[in-house]
């Protein structure tokens, strides 16, 4: 009787086929994973985000202690209708002087004490605070972002306006012999991403004096305005330096925030730009785009229909399409001028109470609610919490 066939044993291992599939499922698990590390580092952006905006915000609050009302946004010693100019002489070449950002105002609250004594320094000696301030090698205030200014979200540009003194790059500093000397740019400022709350209006709304034909509207008004501030004698740096030009006496009053402090907001996002004519983003610089902006439009607002009209904008030089998101018109020639915040945030932007709070804001915020929280004494009672 013939012996039952016996069968070997199979050899250990996976087949092809099977090394296949578990290869498909693993790829089909890391496409499911990838998209929630991504959210969770965008989250983890986003955190950091809010936490600067907090910072300065309670910086500002320090500040407030201290001098009983929140820093100037504008200080300027050009008369009222001229006073939304950022640059370091009016028009008819008449000179002017300049006091320092809201940013650069609170320097020694944000722990930044090397850069405010440069600044007091450079206010003891010149007339422009963002100007003369950043004069190589004497001072440096402004050159390098801060990193409370950064937020992770957004590219990081240390691109200086009117060039470099990276030897590298062109060799020597650039001062009033950059690049774009001559045709408005201040030289060697560095770049972040907040800016402080100038209303829902424009920067000739912000003009704190009794200007024709736009008088001052309180109604329209954020935490910072513009301000005048008279110069010593009609020329001259050493006749326009002092430190007076910090306008400490000036600035929005708490008790003039008649909104309350928790429901009007005091900085959110903007996107710098990689070109050295492009203002947006030099915390130093007391302009829209720069240190400022304002609520005329929501979050991130569609540039085919509303733009960024500024004095530091790279066109007519550098044009961006229209449907760009930070496409802007440049606007030298009066205060109609505004900027949109803006973030790389996906759908909205990150915002500061002037109470020290901070959240996030979705685009699709209406208009009603987003004016209603940059005004500090407007009467509205819309909210974001509605």
């Amino acid at each position: 009787m013939p012996k039952p066939a016996r069968h070997l044993p199979r050899a250990g291992g996976f087949t092809l086929v099977e090394l296949l599939v578990v290869i498909a499922i693993i790829g089909v698990l890391i496409a499911l994973l990838l998209p929630a590390i991504q959210a969770a580092r965008e989250a983890a952006r986003r955190g950091a985000c809010v936490n600067h905006q907090k910072q300065l915000s309670l910086a500002l609050n320090n500040y407030v202690s201290s001098n009983k009302r929140f820093p100037a946004g504008h200080l300027s010693c050009l008369d009222p209708p001229q006073q939304y100019i950022a640059l370091g002489s009016g028009s008819g070449g008449n000179p002017d002087c300049q006091g320092p950002s809201w940013v650069a105002n609170i320097l020694a609250q944000l722990e930044e004490n090397g850069q405010a004594a440069q600044l007091k320094k450079a206010l003891e000696t010149d007339s422009h605070a963002a100007d003369d301030a950043s004069h190589f090698p004497d001072n440096l205030v402004g050159y390098d972002p801060l990193d409370v200014m950064i937020c992770p979200s957004a590219p990081t540009w240390t691109i200086h306006l009117g060039g470099s003194r990276d030897p590298a790059l062109n060799g020597t500093p650039d001062d009033d012999a950059g690049p774009d000397a001559g045709t408005g740019a201040i030289e060697d400022l560095g770049k972040g991403n907040y800016v402080g709350n100038y209303g829902k209006a424009d920067m000739q709304a912000t003009i704190k004096a009794a200007t024709t034909p736009v008088p001052f509207d309180v109604r329209l008004a954020g935490i910072f305005d513009t301000y005048g501030i008279k110069g010593k004698a009609a020329a001259g740096a050493k006749a326009n330096s002092g430190l007076w030009k910090f306008g400490r006496s000036l600035g929005t009053r708490p008790a003039e925030i008649r909104d309350g402090l928790s429901k009007t907001l005091v900085t959110s996002e903007i996107l710098s730009v990689d070109e050295i004519k492009d203002g947006r983003g030099a915390w130093m610089l007391p302009s829209m785009g720069c240190s400022g902006y304002t609520a005329k439009f929501t979050p991130n607002y569609s540039a085919a229909n509303g733009f960024d009209s500024i004095e530091f904008c790279s066109d007519p030089d550098n044009k961006l399409p229209v449907t760009e998101k930070l496409y802007c018109k440049r606007n030298r020639t009066d205060g109609k001028k505004w900027a949109i915040a803006k973030s790389m945030h996906s759908g909205g932007v990150v915002v500061a109470f002037a109470d020290g709070s901070a959240t996030f804001v979705t685009d699709d915020v209406s208009l009603v609610v987003w004016q209603a929280i940059h005004t500090r004494a407007g009467g509205e009672k819309e909210s974001l919490t509605q």
